[in-house]
């Protein structure tokens, strides 16, 4: 399996997700695309229910785009830091069920693996009683494409674009 996650599935439930929803969380990690260049870092998720762009300045610029949950309200990101091998990036969301954020996103070239770790703040519990921050990791191994294009390309399958 070139896609391992830790503690995903029960932060998401802590979240206040249904299992469809998790199920479809799951799905959407299926593939991801990263591209960066001097000027931005670039995202793409595909599964066979949902497709996930980000594009990101290094300038700091805030980039606003429709929440992909469904909701109404717009989330913004940009990007907070970069090291060698890692970046920050800060998301926030709109009311309802409003919330940020802050993932890192580092490469570990031993084991030749993306690490995405989420810590997610929600502006108020999903559940009555239940928690407003959790975190979770997302853990991918590195695919190279076909025509050996540099751009990672990680995931469960070899991609051709």
């Amino acid at each position: 399996d070139k896609c391992q996650t830790v503690n995903h599935d029960h932060a998401l439930k802590e979240l206040g997700c249904n299992a469809v929803a998790r199920s479809v969380s799951r799905r959407s990690m299926m593939q991801m695309y990263i591209k960066v260049d001097e000027e931005t870092f670039a995202l793409r998720s595909y599964s066979p229910v949902e497709l996930y762009r980000m594009k990101v300045p290094f300038d700091g610029q805030i980039v606003e785009q429709d929440r992909r949950d469904g909701y109404p309200g717009k989330c913004r990101q940009w990007i907070e830091g970069v090291r060698h091998g890692e970046i920050k990036i800060h998301m926030d969301w709109d009311n309802p069920k409003g919330g940020e954020n802050h993932q890192l996103i580092r490469y570990d070239p031993t084991s030749k693996e993306l690490i995405m770790t989420n810590r997610v703040k929600l502006n108020s519990p999903a559940r009555k009683n239940g928690p407003t921050e959790t975190t979770y990791s997302v853990i991918f191994s590195r695919s190279q494409r076909r025509n050996d294009d540099p751009d990672f390309v990680l995931g469960e399958e070899e991609s051709v674009t």
